[in-house]
């Protein structure tokens, strides 16, 4: 027993001399307290910003779909437009060649005015006299 006694005495004293040569870690100790603020505070905007990064890339894509859905809606009303428009000729086509006051108007000039946005000014012809007519 004496001669382990010796042996942890002698292990104890080689240990305490490095530990003695070791510096103190009490400032370091001190300096990490400053620095773990700062993490905390680092760690808190980072939590915060990477929220806001995923509102705006939520917002990014519902914008973007939006925009796709502009374009196509777009696309449908230019559609209708067009459809409206030959609709709206077609009607009025029908309509010139039947009506009962065009005299001095070629029907294809009407239709031509027609195609480029103007108006037959269909109130503006009078009809045409008769003989009939002439006679009152």
């Amino acid at each position: 027993m004496c001669r382990r006694a010796e042996e942890a005495t002698k292990a104890y004293c080689e240990l305490a001399g490095v530990l003695s040569q070791a510096p103190d870690p009490l400032p370091f100790l001190h300096a990490l307290q400053p620095l773990q603020k700062c993490l905390a505070e680092v760690q808190r905007e980072n939590k915060r910003l990477q929220l806001y990064g995923q509102a705006a890339e939520s917002e990014a894509s519902s914008a973007s779909e939006a925009v796709l859905k502009n374009r196509e809606l777009e696309r449908q009303v230019a559609e209708l437009q067009a459809e409206l428009k030959e609709k709206v000729w077609h009607v009025s086509a029908s309509a010139l060649q039947n009506h009962p006051y065009i005299c001095n108007v070629t029907f294809t000039g009407l239709s031509s005015r027609l195609r480029k946005g103007g108006s037959c000014r269909l109130c503006c012809i009078r009809p045409r006299r008769t003989a009939s007519s002439n006679k009152m």
